[in-house]
């Protein structure tokens, strides 16, 4: 029962990783003015953010 508990945390939090990362990559890349609007600071701040929101919410914080 442990161990299913500690694979779901870990593909939950590797799920919202990278669906928040390549959301804001891909966002990063879609612009109507050839210019995108977050640039690399904003895909480093949202990866950052989406580690820290799983970390903070997640018990057994594993994500990979």
């Amino acid at each position: 029962m442990k161990s299913s508990k500690k694979y779901f945390s870990e593909g939950l939090g590797t799920f919202a990783l990278v669906l928040i990362g390549c959301a804001a990559a891909t966002v990063s890349g879609i612009s109507e003015t050839g210019t995108s609007g977050i640039w690399f600071l904003g895909i480093a701040l949202a990866f950052g953010l989406a580690v820290a929101a799983m970390v903070y919410t997640i018990r057994f914080k594993n994500i990979n």
